[in-house]
């Protein structure tokens, strides 16, 4: 039921896991909605996971790409219309969002499921880099990396991850973190990679400036408050992620990483406006998390609107 109404009860922004739960939700309660995604397209960050989900109920372990594309099977039997449209601001006291092309659409709740994006270092030139010297998926990189020296900036389980898929690979790794510290580690990870002779592990460093020589990518570390320099085939930065979210016309609670901070039924802390999934500030970031956060927020946001009488 939603068929691209001019005044929707509801826009929903936002494809992955958390938006398509909602969605679902939201047509099986008869609440009319507009459904918009910046890509266009069902699946979120899902497209990004390469790696086997193995903690889903259902679901056997493929990867996150295959989920995404069971996603948009079910979206095309239950005749739901995903919208490609960027969303630029929200502003939930007026009852509105901003959609670039489009100006205002009206709507009596907004629900955010933007999902997140890859942290970047935010170095000089590093954006020109991505894709060709820098990444941020190992599985992408595998394939090209054997016999070649690539290097791995992050401390935590995804880090470790992608050093052993490097390495495993046939690449000569390097890891570093800026702490002198492994306590974001699971002991599995970090047993596996000091079993491995191709990765290294340098603590207590950072990249400074990145360069490219030739065929290779040069990284300036700083190491125990000493520079040096390092040449790579490449890099994989596995930082931590940053929530893609518009503007928002009011101020809005938000944790130390951006994220929106909501109650046990996924209300922000202005009325009318709700977020689900990666975009909000949950103890556990899952596919699971994300389904769950947009059935209770569809199924919240059914019951004020047939409270209000507006039920067809």
């Amino acid at each position: 039921m939603n068929a691209r109404p001019q005044a929707a009860a509801v826009i929903l922004v936002g494809a992955g896991a958390a938006g398509l739960s909602c969605a679902l939700w939201l047509q099986s309660h008869d609440v009319p909605f507009r459904w918009l995604d910046a890509c266009g397209r069902v699946g979120g960050t899902l497209h990004r996971v390469h790696h086997p989900v193995e903690n889903y109920p259902g679901w056997m372990g493929a990867t996150g790409a295959a989920l995404a594309q069971q996603m948009a099977e079910q979206v095309a039997r239950r005749g739901l219309l995903v919208e490609r449209a960027f969303v630029e601001c929200v502003d939930p006291a007026a009852g509105r969002v901003y959609v670039a092309g489009e100006a205002w659409l009206d709507c009596d709740s907004m629900v955010l499921a933007t999902g997140t994006s890859p942290r970047r270092l935010a170095l000089p030139g590093e954006a020109e880099l991505e894709g060709r010297w820098i990444f941020h998926s190992s599985h992408v990189l595998a394939p090209s990396v054997r016999g070649a020296r690539v290097l791995v900036v992050g401390g935590g389980d995804g880090a470790f991850e992608a050093a052993l898929v490097l390495a495993r690979a046939g690449a000569a790794v390097t890891l570093i973190h800026r702490s002198r510290s492994l306590r974001r580690v699971r002991a599995r990870f970090a047993a596996d990679v000091a079993a491995n002779p191709a990765i290294e592990v340098v603590l207590g460093a950072q990249v400074r400036a990145w360069e490219v020589q030739g065929d290779a990518l040069t990284a300036t570390l700083d190491l125990a408050g000493q520079r040096t320099v390092r040449s790579f085939a490449a890099a994989v930065l596995k930082i931590g992620v940053v929530p893609n979210l518009p503007a928002v016309a009011q101020e809005v609670t938000r944790d130390a990483s951006g994220h929106l901070v909501v109650d046990g039924l996924g209300r922000t802390t202005l009325p009318g406006l709700f977020a689900i999934g990666d975009v909000a500030a949950n103890r556990v970031q899952s596919v699971a998390t994300a389904a769950a956060q947009g059935a209770i927020v569809a199924d919240v946001i059914a019951a004020s609107w047939l409270a209000r009488g507006d039920a067809l």
